[in-house]
């Protein structure tokens, strides 16, 4: 960005770089093309689910308050956020107040319709890499050891090769890659991750 601060509809799609080492925050827009869907193929196959163990009193409570949440979803995108998307890529609104307050919104409404992920992971190297589908939101926790030597960590576009009924190739963003990066290789260590499914 050059200078100011960026209120845009679109921020959500900066890839950033916290570095613990010259204390500063880096976002990045210039790989911006588009807002990354939050469809994924690969999550209908569950291993285990307490989803599956619950009476049908809690699953009908939760499965009626989804289909809620994603009809006032639908109503709150077409009336208020598209409405104040529009006016902040205008230059109406530069407040950025009120993307912060969209993506808290949509970070509660999307975590009651598909739910958080939790995933932890042993450190074994000085670059650790996880894979999470979208970006809406993200928490981290590192073990007391890897605290210590944590240079920096990165939310970067994760890209594939696609090809397009098979034969027209496609580089193509599925999702997003958190990447911490470590000063040296902190021992018996882990970083647990949480974002939306």
């Amino acid at each position: 960005m050059s200078g100011k601060l960026y209120p845009g509809t679109k921020s959500v799609d900066a890839e950033i770089k916290i570095d613990f080492i010259d204390s500063c925050v880096v976002m990045d827009y210039t790989r911006n093309f588009g807002q990354s869907a939050d469809f994924d193929s690969n999550s209908g196959v569950y291993y285990n689910s307490d989803w599956d163990d619950e009476g049908i009193l809690p699953r009908l409570k939760q499965a009626t308050l989804s289909a809620f949440l994603l009809c006032f979803q639908s109503f709150i995108v077409l009336f208020l956020i598209f409405p104040v998307s529009v006016l902040q890529s205008k230059g109406i609104l530069v407040s950025p107040k009120y993307q912060v307050g969209s993506q808290k919104f949509r970070k509660w409404v999307c975590s009651n319709i598909k739910g958080i992920v939790e995933v932890i992971t042993k450190i074994s190297t000085t670059r650790t890499v996880l894979h999470i589908p979208n970006n809406l939101w993200v928490e981290y926790e590192l073990s007391e050891s890897a605290k210590g030597v944590i240079a920096s960590i990165e939310l970067l576009r994760h890209f594939d090769n696609y090809y397009r009924f098979g034969k027209w190739h496609e580089i193509r963003q599925n999702g997003w890659d958190v990447i911490f990066t470590f000063s040296s290789l902190p021992e018996n260590s882990y970083v647990l991750v949480k974002y939306v499914a």
